[in-house]
């Protein structure tokens, strides 16, 4: 913090402080992923009546009794249900997987390499290798944009609430506002172009 002269004619002194805002970074963590599909859930309700829940309500405080029920659930579900533990990483995009990954160091490996021997033969592997990766990524990208934009049709039968939101993840909130869709009335296009004059605002309508 600093106090400087006054700025103008201003009467009083200039206060001058420096904020320090940190920012939490994301870490990436591990999460059991389970495969409902996958699972055989006859075993899974077999184990459970053989499973001896009464042990749990031998402790005093509830929270010690929640934790042991929890416990015993999880500990049935992970020896009858599939599930694998993954890592988390939430800075990927969502497109981003561990097949990107792999592509990912097996490119950076082989540039080291091509920099390193400097041939022909290792500049080449390298650019095969940069190649396939842009490209793998370039088409999880389109796949994940595809099945985003055919959600919006199966969404907005089920949940409006939900429609919305990917709505506004799909057009990044700033274009919605900006004009009305067009409208299709007895066969025909009727596009609503919003007014944007100094002393005029409001909407016109333009058929086409």
């Amino acid at each position: 913090m600093n106090v400087i002269a006054p700025f103008s004619n201003n009467d009083h002194c200039t206060i001058i402080m420096k904020c320090l805002f940190r920012v939490p970074s994301l870490c990436a963590y591990k999460r059991t992923m389970w495969n409902y599909e996958g699972s055989n859930f006859d075993l899974f309700r077999n184990q459970l009546e053989l499973t001896n829940f009464n042990e749990c309500f031998d402790y005093d405080s509830i929270d010690d009794v929640c934790e042991s029920v929890n416990e015993k659930l999880l500990k049935v579900a992970k020896e009858t249900l599939v599930n694998k533990k993954v890592i988390i990483r939430p800075k990927d995009k969502p497109w981003f997987c561990n097949a990107h990954r792999k592509l990912l160091r097996v490119k950076n490996k082989l540039h080291k390499e091509a920099k390193q021997h400097n041939t022909p033969n290792s500049w080449k592997r390298f650019k095969d290798a940069r190649n396939e990766y842009f490209s793998k990524i370039k088409q999880s990208q389109n796949e994940h944009n595809k099945n985003k934009y055919e959600s919006l049709c199966i969404e907005g039968q089920a949940n409006s609430k939900k429609w919305w939101k990917l709505l506004k993840q799909v057009y990044k909130c700033n274009e919605i506002n900006e004009s009305i869709p067009p409208l299709e009335v007895d066969n025909k296009l009727i596009q609503i172009m919003q007014k944007r004059h100094q002393h005029l605002r409001g909407f016109q309508c333009q058929e086409f």
